[in-house]
């Protein structure tokens, strides 16, 4: 399941916009930087990353729906990483063990994957998680209803929250909103730390 909506982000700098869209040439979405100056388009992520080949994937998989190659990007403060969700690394399992009994929820679970614009190089960053949004050199993300900072300058990670009382309903920004029970929702800052508790309309209306 989706946990952001993908749109294209701007740069701190006013210089890009980073987004994913889809890619004809692997049937899934790519990650794409367009440069506003000189209003030009140039695709980031790679079609072969590792042992992973999105356009033989998307071959073998018979649903023709399930590949999620890049989606929801988020760029870092000063544009140098880009942190995005993937399905590939738990889908090509899926794939390779077809055989086996089938498993509520295999090849959907997505990992947090690390574009470096400046080397160019693409690798997997948190298995089983959710990126959020940047604080400086700093991804905010989710994993089983945790949340974390994790430093890409010391490669250390703190826990910043922890929530069991229902599943994440929307993100916005740098705010995750989450029904409590049928009249109250609560909201948490994740840069901040932050939180406080609303009540729900009684119009039906969804958070």
């Amino acid at each position: 399941k989706s946990r952001a909506e993908s749109r294209a982000l701007l740069s701190a700098d006013g210089a890009y916009y980073t987004f994913a869209a889809k890619d004809g040439n692997i049937g899934a979405d790519s990650l794409y930087r367009f440069r506003i100056s000189d209003q030009k388009l140039e695709k980031l992520s790679k079609d072969i990353c590792g042992k992973y080949d999105a356009l033989k994937m998307r071959i073998e998989d018979q649903n023709q729906d399930d590949i999620c190659w890049v989606r929801s990007p988020k760029s870092s403060g000063d544009g140098r990483y880009v942190a995005y969700e993937s399905n590939r690394r738990d889908f090509l399992d899926f794939l390779n063990d077809r055989q086996k009994p089938y498993e509520d929820g295999q090849g959907e679970r997505v990992d947090i994957w690390l574009y470096d614009t400046d080397s160019g190089e693409e690798s997997l960053l948190v298995e089983e998680a959710y990126a959020l949004c940047w604080e400086g050199d700093c991804l905010i993300y989710e994993r089983g209803l945790t949340y974390y900072s994790l430093s890409l300058d010391d490669k250390k990670t703190e826990k910043l929250f922890v929530e069991d009382f229902n599943e994440p309903t929307r993100y916005e920004g740098n705010h995750v909103f989450m029904k409590r029970t049928d009249h109250a929702a609560f909201c948490l800052d994740v840069q901040t730390k932050e939180s406080f508790s609303f009540p729900i309309p009684n119009n039906g209306q969804s958070i």
